[in-house]
């Protein structure tokens, strides 16, 4: 809901909303299923910035230090059921931004993710 109020006050096309919203769903479902802080809650910040001709999603979560910025590629190709769990979302998020820089500050992880509006 917030990236589509977002891109709507924005103006932003539908196609970059939808690849915003894909890509926002993969790096928080990552979050939630591998941010081993099973004992306490983790909160997970949203925040859009539009600067010039880029939108950035910040992404803001305690937890331990996880780089999900470096580049992943999952054998695509491998059997579905005999593949091993993770990656794939990663890898997904990845190849739909234009760029992902990410920094872990006194136990937080900041995720900063890019993607321009014109090719």
């Amino acid at each position: 809901k917030l990236i589509d109020s977002f891109c709507s006050d924005h103006r932003i096309n539908d196609q970059i909303v939808a690849d915003l919203c894909v890509v926002a769903d993969e790096f928080i479902s990552n979050i939630i299923r591998h941010n081993n802080t099973k004992e306490v809650a983790t909160t997970i910040k949203l925040s859009c910035l539009k600067r010039a001709q880029v939108v950035f999603m910040i992404l803001q979560y305690e937890g331990k230090e996880f780089d999900p910025s470096q580049p992943s590629v999952p054998d695509i190709d491998e059997d579905w059921h005999k593949r091993r769990e993770g990656g794939l979302g990663i890898y997904i998020g990845q190849q739909m931004t234009d760029r992902i820089s990410y920094q872990h500050v006194n136990g937080h992880n900041i995720l900063i993710i890019e993607k321009k509006l014109s090719a």
